[in-house]
């Protein structure tokens, strides 16, 4: 769907044409696997933290699961630490 969206308008004039692009696009497809979605672990945006369990509780929980996970990806990290803290001043 990405690859008819992103052609120009305008570009393909037939729908002869449009085949031809879309096999030659699937034949490419053919030739290499798609590379692997980033792995993402769901276990680190399962870490919550509890009404009335302090922000220092809440900071050994989740970096005890990055550390089990062992994860690097910073955004993610930051992404699942927003969602898994009660809403207040810190969130």
């Amino acid at each position: 769907m990405d690859w008819f969206v992103s052609l120009i308008d305008g570009h393909v004039t037939s729908f002869s044409q449009l085949t031809k692009l879309l096999k030659a696009k699937h034949q490419q497809n053919l030739g290499s696997p798609p590379p692997l979605p980033p792995s993402v672990s769901d276990d680190l945006f399962d870490v919550k933290q509890y009404q009335g369990e302090s922000l220092k509780e809440f900071l050994h929980s989740f970096g005890a699961q990055v550390v089990r996970l062992n994860l690097t990806e910073e955004k993610m990290m930051v992404h699942a630490f927003r969602k898994g803290i009660v809403p207040g001043p810190f969130s």
